[in-house]
């Protein structure tokens, strides 16, 4: 999700998104709390809006400020969870019927007592018109026809190479979800433990990645 863009004029922190190694710590506004080759913590101040101006010996002086940085860290990040060894298809047996609904001025009178056709299990696909006629336009009348294709389940057994291309993928996909711009992974890890339902799997993903978030801080 693209960041609440905040003003310059807005005092901020910068926090770390999450646990890392740094690597580089480029501070262009704001008082160094990190250098590069320190172990930071989700949730540390890396970057302090409240920067100290007075002299040793005067009164404590402090102004606040927009902290702007990029803190590159090496991290980790990891997702989990179950994924089943087989898979339920639904495949059209090629029966289709069809079925109307007709609306006037917004309510509707349906033309069947079963939209199922008496089909165990079915899929359905509407497609509605609307009855215009020339010069005077929309009639306020419309028909809505209902297409009800059979459909039968088939479970299918996966291979253990199949199930877990698919949890990897997945779980790729929710870490990225997380993720700011510009992450580059590293590297990658898949773990798993076979039971009897399936598989139970791990995905810790290495990256390089800009680990710093701005927060507004209260003057």
């Amino acid at each position: 999700p693209v960041p609440k863009m905040r003003t310059e004029k807005e005092p901020t922190d910068i926090i770390a998104a999450c646990d890392g190694w740094v690597t580089s710590a480029d501070i262009y506004h704001g008082e160094r709390r990190v250098n590069a080759g320190m172990a930071v913590t989700a949730g540390q101040t890396l970057v302090s809006g409240k920067v100290a101006v007075f002299k040793e010996g005067y009164p404590e002086k402090y102004i606040y400020v927009h902290s702007d940085a990029k803190i590159i860290a090496d991290t980790i990040r990891a997702a989990e969870g179950s994924f089943k060894n087989t898979e339920t298809l639904r495949i059209k047996t090629g029966e289709t019927k069809k079925r109307f609904t007709v609306t006037l001025f917004g309510r509707d009178f349906n033309l069947y007592r079963d939209i199922s056709c008496g089909f165990k299990d079915y899929d359905l696909a509407d497609n509605r018109k609307h009855l215009d006629i020339p010069v005077i336009g929309y009639t306020g009348i419309s028909i809505t026809t209902h297409e009800v294709a059979e459909i039968n389940e088939v479970t299918r057994g996966l291979e253990k190479d199949e199930v877990l291309l698919r949890a990897r993928e997945q779980l790729e996909e929710k870490i990225c979800r997380k993720l700011g711009t510009g992450a580059v992974k590293t590297d990658e890890k898949l773990s798993y433990k076979e039971n009897k339902n399936g598989f139970r799997v791990e995905l810790r993903m290495y990256l390089k990645e800009n680990i710093g978030i701005e927060i507004p801080i209260e003057e």
